[in-house]
């Protein structure tokens, strides 16, 4: 009996650590989602931003990088079979966030087109809007609403007619059952004033202008209270993210993931939590 307790015992270590790498290499879980009715895919497309969101069979994208990637986001929608968009929405008229738009509008069907009204007498700007005559063109307006499925989308900011183009971007809200995700654009101190009024409490937040150093406060992240704070951002000269703005998530509290650094970054909601492949 003596003899076999050394083999007992290292085996049931054995057992004990393959527990432990199977448990780490899952997705990380918070109230772990199962037969998600949200997804949203945080598009590595360098310095801009490109977000994909699917709900049932209802689909939409939130901007589509700088010119030269509508090629690659098209392609990542369409190596899932998505050909048909019911939203496009353009937060604002920069290019790291319209410049691909083109591009997608002319390789998927697009339903809808909701834009921040803003005017720029550029090429990709002007070939969007050309385009954009084959889709509904809707201006977005602070508090409209919209429908992606069960998931409401709310829009709590938009143009403002300011001269920077950062602060008429259109932030919105998605909710789905007791999940908030937080798409805050280009939204920068000037903007975040504004949005300050509003119940802007999230699970989620996609931190805006890639992390600048001019946005995401202290006091606009205490309102916020993400528990994730996603970057979308690229090789740059701008200093993005800025250092201060990545200690001030984790002075929030927030888990902090960079497409540059993770890659495009993949999450699932059923409305009750959310996990991340």
């Amino acid at each position: 009996m003596k003899g076999k307790l050394p083999a007992l015992f290292f085996a049931a270590v054995l057992i004990v650590l393959v527990l432990v790498f199977i448990l780490g290499n899952l997705p990380r879980q918070i109230a772990a989602a199962p037969g998600s009715e949200l997804e949203a895919d945080f598009l590595n497309v360098g310095q801009g931003d490109a977000i994909f969101f699917k709900s049932g069979n209802h689909t939409m994208l939130v901007d589509c990088g700088e010119e030269g990637k509508g090629a690659y986001v098209s392609n990542y929608l369409m190596d899932r079979g998505v050909y048909r968009l019911d939203y496009l929405v353009i937060t604002h008229t920069d290019s790291d966030h319209m410049g691909g738009c083109p591009e997608v509008l002319r390789n998927v069907l697009v339903k809808n087109v909701i834009m921040d009204g803003q005017k720029r007498i550029t090429a990709s700007y002007i070939e969007t809007m050309a385009l954009a005559a084959n889709s509904t063109l809707t201006i977005a307006k602070k508090y409209d609403e919209y429908y992606l499925g069960v998931v409401r989308m709310r829009v709590l900011h938009a143009n403002t007619g300011s001269s920077e183009s950062n602060q008429n971007s259109i932030v919105f809200m998605l909710y789905d059952g007791n999940f908030t995700l937080l798409m805050g654009a280009d939204c920068d101190l000037g903007c975040e004033t504004d949005l300050l009024k509003e119940n802007i409490d999230a699970d989620v937040l996609k931190v805006a202008h890639h992390g600048s150093k001019y946005g995401s406060s202290a006091e606009f992240l205490q309102e916020v209270s993400p528990q994730l704070a996603v970057i979308e951002v690229g090789m740059n000269s701008y200093g993005h993210p800025a250092n201060e703005t990545l200690e001030r998530l984790r002075d929030a509290g927030a888990e902090i993931l960079r497409t540059d650094l993770n890659g495009t970054v993949v999450l699932e909601t059923n409305g009750t939590g959310y996990a991340l492949n």
